[in-house]
């Protein structure tokens, strides 16, 4: 079993760190993990606000770091308009979690996401328990809660990893997110990563 997950948002916004935190997550649990990443804007380097894609494929076996067109089991969006742009890469059952910001782009975008959903797929009226395949959370509103705005990627793992979107469990959070995020930021990333599970009426670990 292969498990595909594309980070999109822009650069700057810590998908990378994200992908490896995920990645390291999967690894603790004895996963083989393969990652590519890349941000796209012709004839420039990488320059913040690019638009950024991070492919983690997880499971044995993994012959190719990139996820096909329509294989992407799960979307973890920093950014609504990215999740938008890049919505054709999840499978007929894949599911998307999203972070809203207060801008009136972001309300259309996510209007547009709540659509796309809504569309009565045959693959998503099979599974009938599903619900939540979007999820749209405010990731930056929690983590300027937790004293940085910055840390809004690891909210939205801790949301993703309560909500089981996962197919892992980690034994030692913590240690994940210390083996990633340097020293100086652990703290702050411990308090996003409770957040983004508490929002899910989660103890964390």
């Amino acid at each position: 079993m292969i498990f595909n997950c594309l980070v999109a948002g822009v650069y700057g916004q810590g998908i990378s760190t994200l992908s490896h935190i995920i990645a390291e997550a999967a690894f603790s649990c004895g996963l083989d993990v393969q990652i590519s990443e890349s941000t796209f804007k012709p004839g420039s380097p990488r320059l913040e606000g690019c638009s950024a894609l991070s492919h983690v494929r997880m499971g044995h076996e993994i012959h190719s770091p990139l996820i096909r067109r329509e294989k992407a089991d799960l979307m973890i969006a920093l950014d609504a308009a990215e999740a938008v742009r890049s919505v054709g890469m999840l499978s007929p059952t894949g599911r998307m979690l999203v972070a809203k910001d207060n801008g009136k782009d972001c309300d259309a975008m996510i209007k547009y996401l709540e659509a796309y959903f809504a569309y009565p797929s045959e693959e998503r009226l099979a599974h009938k328990n599903v619900t939540d395949w979007l999820t749209v959370i405010s990731g930056p509103e929690l983590a300027a809660k937790c004293g940085n705005e910055i840390a809004s990627n690891v909210v939205i793992f801790g949301a993703a990893l309560r909500k089981k979107f996962f197919p892992f469990v980690p034994d030692n959070l913590n240690a994940v997110i210390k083996k990633v995020i340097p020293a100086e930021h652990f703290d702050l990333n411990v308090r996003a990563l409770k957040a983004g599970m508490e929002l899910f009426g989660a103890e964390t670990p």
